[in-house]
């Protein structure tokens, strides 16, 4: 697991009530696990597995909205809904069927081992989050965990997704810009800017006093949310003088340039870079 995977998941530990206040909109959860012989799937017959069920459980934990598709029973054609990954246009059928706003659908690949009486599983998510209106979010993660039995083992692999998806689904889908998911500010740099310009943004913001460390909070369609000194006491004075300083400093070959601020951060857009 990467170290901003194991700062999110303290920092949702801090923050799961507001987080799951925030997340309201309803989000089917059509996630098929690939196995040797094929899809394990619930869809057509609306028949939830284990794997389903942890996958529900662990998003409800962290705050999700996840439809319990059990309590509207519906017939889905097989021919229509083949057990198998879902088409994008699929997902929003489902979604609209069970009253969701978005799916989350895709699949889970599992590689499996067991050594000195521990199973380790290394689960590849490919993942989108697919809204009835809008882009389509890519959203795949990839972890391993270990545990006694490959029953644990996967559940933690899944709680360890969960948390992370959590976040990313909630800054996708709210009507925000910038969303109310931290306890301090954050820089959201909307539109996404390009590899290089990202790389500049830091070495510039690390050149002011204070700033000791900067991390990808979370990823949208279209904006990127940073961190400044994760996991060290700051209040949002302090995040607000160091966003302040970056905007007054001279820039390196692009300006950036404030679009927003509320208490919940300042969103700036870098141009001519």
């Amino acid at each position: 697991m990467t170290r901003n995977t194991l700062l999110r998941l303290a920092l949702l530990l801090f923050i799961a009530l507001p987080l799951q206040n925030a997340l309201a909109s309803p989000i089917l959860v059509a996630i098929a696990e690939s196995t040797h012989t094929g899809h394990n799937t619930w869809w057509p017959n609306t028949a939830l597995s284990q794997h389903d069920l942890w996958w529900a459980d662990a998003l409800r934990s962290q705050g999700t909205n996840v439809v319990d598709i059990r309590q509207k029973p519906t017939r889905l054609s097989p021919t229509v809904y083949p057990p198998s990954t879902l088409s994008a246009n699929n997902a929003r059928s489902l979604a609209s069927l069970f009253g969701a706003q978005a799916a989350l659908t895709g699949e889970v690949q599992w590689q499996c081992r067991t050594e000195q009486q521990r199973t380790h599983c290394r689960a590849q998510a490919n993942l989108q989050l697919v809204p009835k209106q809008g882009a389509i979010v890519d959203l795949s993660r990839s972890t391993h965990a270990s545990a006694p039995n490959i029953e644990q083992a996967k559940i933690r692999a899944i709680t360890l997704m969960a948390a992370d998806l959590a976040i990313a689904m909630l800054a996708t889908t709210t009507q925000d810009d910038i969303p109310n998911l931290f306890p301090n500010p954050v820089l959201v740099l909307d539109p996404l800017p390009n590899a290089d310009a990202l790389v500049s943004l830091r070495r510039i913001l690390r050149r002011i006093p204070g700033v000791e460390d900067i991390a990808e909070r979370w990823i949208s369609a279209t904006s990127l949310a940073l961190e400044i000194n994760p996991g060290i006491p700051s209040t949002p004075d302090t995040i607000f003088a160091y966003i302040d300083a970056l905007l007054a400093m001279p820039a390196e070959n692009m300006i950036i340039r404030e679009t927003k601020r509320t208490q919940r951060g300042v969103a700036v857009e870098i141009v001519n870079f």
